[in-house]
């Protein structure tokens, strides 16, 4: 469940893994805090098989993968893959289980550089239990990094 308050997406209030009996009571704790302009989004919380981080720079691309939930490699540094290339794509460095993640999901992933056309950023993608493949989320590298230690420190 993910509230926000206006347009302030940078600082959404977010709860994971409620049962179904505890949803609506959690949604009237969010609009009591809010009172009004609020926004509430309700979703199911997704089982991941797979997943990692995507970064681009000036200088290189980077691929890290783990078990699970991004959570286990961003905040336990759980990594079961770190693939390192060279902004022509070209495979410089890898550290880990190769064989975790395939060629053909390593050109996915890769794919999104073309799509996105930005440096300087990052993005989360996964692999589901049906094995279906998703990017969910983009941020700015620095964002990314401030926010990080801000919530961690």
């Amino acid at each position: 469940m993910l509230f926000t308050k206006g347009d302030n997406f940078r600082q959404p209030i977010y709860v994971n893994w409620l049962s179904k009996k505890q949803v609506s009571k959690k949604i009237d704790q969010f609009a009591k805090i809010a009172k009004k302009d609020f926004k509430i989004a309700v979703y199911p919380s997704w089982k991941l098989f797979k997943s990692g981080t995507l970064l681009i720079d000036s200088n290189q691309i980077i691929i890290e993968a783990c078990k699970g939930h991004v959570s286990n490699l961003i905040r336990r540094g759980n990594t079961k893959l770190s693939l390192i290339y060279g902004k022509n794509k070209k495979l410089l460095e890898s550290v880990g289980e190769s064989k975790f993640l395939s060629s053909a999901l390593r050109r996915k992933i890769l794919s999104a550089v073309n799509k996105v056309k930005r440096e300087n950023i990052i993005l989360e993608w996964a692999i589901d239990q049906n094995q279906e493949f998703i990017f969910y989320k983009l941020e700015d590298l620095k964002e990314a990094a401030r926010s990080l230690i801000k919530k961690y420190s």
